[in-house]
């Protein structure tokens, strides 16, 4: 290596060091910290991120003590985390991936970025979102609907694309008008083998004024889809507000995975 070539440049460079800095610092020598102090403990991460070009850090003469530790270190450190080894290493396929092959892992990682870069979810909304797509949370849906007379409208709601026994509440919110209005609380079972069915579907609660005795809901099946029918009144033109939760799918009592 020349000391005046671009390899030392670049092993020397201020974000170069800091990246180093923090990925040394999830085995800490007994001396001095390179980027970090040195702890037993694993230290706590704080998922940000700066802005471009990332900040350098600062250290002593020696380039040792850290007075302010740069952005990347923090990309070293948690580098040496074994849920962020794990991620990363599962992204390696066991052959050789082909160009399409790639180009496709590319472009789901880039438009997941897209989409949660123009979401105005909350971290506790992407929990969910999260914990709705594994199976193992609530997924929350609005839909409104008019109906007139006395027929009988279905309203799909929402995919049940899991396998297992999805339990689903709706709270129901009917209007008239003229400051007339009721509300309806439903529940259903539904079951996802090789395609959806409904197992049950029940009226919970009715709080409905004279005016609108008749009116109903029922939970449905709508192809692969949680759907609820509406029943309405003769010469009645009514608004409904569908506020449904979907809790899916309820575990098996020996799966412990």
């Amino acid at each position: 290596m020349r000391a005046k070539g671009g390899d030392l440049w670049r092993l020397l460079h201020p974000l170069v060091q800091d990246f180093l800095g923090g990925l040394a610092a999830s085995r800490p020598p007994e001396r001095g910290a390179l980027a970090v102090d040195p702890t037993i403990e694993r230290p706590e991460a704080a998922p940000t991120v700066g802005s471009w070009p990332p900040e350098v850090g600062r250290y002593d003469s020696d380039g040792l003590n850290v007075q302010a530790p740069g952005e990347l270190a923090g990309l070293g450190l948690a580098l040496g985390f074994p849920e962020v080894r794990a991620f990363l290493v599962g992204f390696a396929q066991r052959a050789s991936p082909g160009r399409l092959s790639v180009q496709r892992i590319a472009d789901m990682a880039n438009s997941l970025a897209e989409v949660a870069g123009r979401s105005e979810l909350p971290r506790d909304g992407f929990v969910a979102a999260w914990e709705s797509l594994f199976g193992g949370g609530l997924g929350r849906f609005t839909r409104s609907a008019i109906s007139q007379g006395l027929v009988t409208q279905e309203f799909a709601i929402c995919r049940a694309s899991i396998i297992g026994v999805h339990l689903a509440d709706a709270d129901i919110g009917i209007s008239l008008g003229d400051g007339i209005g009721g509300s309806l609380r439903i529940s259903g079972t539904f079951c996802r083998g090789e395609r959806l069915s409904l197992t049950k579907s029940d009226r919970r609660l009715a709080q409905l004024p004279p005016e609108l005795h008749g009116v109903n809901a029922v939970f449905v099946v709508s192809g692969e889809q949680i759907g609820v029918q509406l029943a309405g009144l003769p010469d009645k033109r009514l608004k409904w507000d569908i506020h449904l939760t979907v809790k899916r799918p309820l575990r098996k009592e020996n799966d412990d995975r």
